[in-house]
């Protein structure tokens, strides 16, 4: 259901004007990321006219137990957009239920690794490779995760 209510009516009907409305749904303010570029826009258009929802009925999702939340809690990172529909629709509150280590940036949606791409880059090239200014980020306003090294 939730994504109906994020890819519809305009995934129905993949014209130029609903993927554009669509994008325009998915992103925060810099939206102009995809829509100015022809070739995203251009192939953001084939993956909906390609899609194939029956294919995706052999997947089973499921929801993450307690415990294997624990497990994976210290060994990533959430960056996402405060626009994001799903954080609208309930991922937000996940993610400071479990207290994960998350960064939410204001404005920014599902395309979060194009809006923001220099920031995003910078922060986890820090996460992953580490570097010398050990910054620390703000996690779920009250947690603090030291940036560097990943263990």
């Amino acid at each position: 259901m939730t994504m109906i209510k994020i890819f519809f009516p305009e995934a129905l009907f993949p014209t130029k004007q609903n993927i554009k409305k669509l994008i325009t749904k998915l992103t925060g303010e810099n939206s102009s990321v995809f829509i100015d570029n022809q070739l995203i826009l251009e192939h953001f258009t084939y993956l909906l006219k390609g899609y194939n929802n029956m294919a995706m009925g052999y997947h089973k999702v499921t929801t993450f137990t307690d415990e294997q939340v624990d497990i994976i809690r210290n060994k990533c990172l959430f960056l996402v957009g405060e626009s994001d529909p799903f954080m609208k629709l309930g991922g937000k509150e996940k993610l400071k239920t479990y207290n994960m280590q998350t960064k939410f940036f204001n404005k920014v949606g599902h395309g979060i690794n194009h809006e923001i791409a220099d920031e995003i880059n910078s922060i986890l090239k820090d996460y992953f490779i580490g570097s010398n200014s050990n910054i620390d980020y703000k996690i779920n306003n009250s947690v603090r995760l030291k940036m560097g090294a990943h263990q």
